[in-house]
């Protein structure tokens, strides 16, 4: 049986209402498939994050950058964590990027700097260097101007 509209709609309205209907129900279908598509890749994507997470604690856990920093001495011990690098043994330098990425802040780029390199050197081993640059040029211009002064 087909269904007529009643007598008083006109039935080009009543094929735009019915139109309009068709539409709105397409587009739910296709909203809730959309969410739960979207659902189903967040949850996926949870569920390898935790992974990603659990595998970089055991990893986190096998290096303590308290056995190899701070760097007291730029004689031997560069040189060595270097080679350690180099080796990436047990997956050496993922662990130290995680590590040392902890220490960053969101501050600034030079206050990441800087707790980054004191964390990784000695204060006696910084103490001739700055995160600007100024302390090597400063003591080279008084070397020079000492150097050519009379006195």
């Amino acid at each position: 049986m087909i269904y007529t509209a009643p007598y008083y709609f006109d039935n080009n309205i009543y094929n735009y209402v019915t139109l309009l209907i068709l539409l709105f129900l397409e587009f739910q279908k296709y909203v809730v498939n959309t969410l739960s598509t979207i659902k189903y890749d967040l949850n996926c994507c949870v569920f390898y994050n935790q992974q990603i997470n659990a595998n970089m604690n055991t990893l986190l856990e096998t290096y303590d950058l308290n056995d190899i920093f701070p760097i007291e001495s730029l004689l031997e011990a560069p040189q060595e964590f270097e080679f350690k690098l180099q080796r990436n043994e047990n997956n050496f330098k993922t662990i130290m990027v995680r590590k040392l990425s902890l220490l960053d802040t969101n501050k600034s780029v030079g206050d990441s700097v800087r707790r980054v390199l004191s964390k990784m050197f000695d204060d006696k081993v910084l103490e001739n260097y700055s995160t600007y640059g100024f302390k090597i040029i400063i003591e080279v211009f008084f070397i020079v101007f000492l150097s050519t002064s009379t006195w």
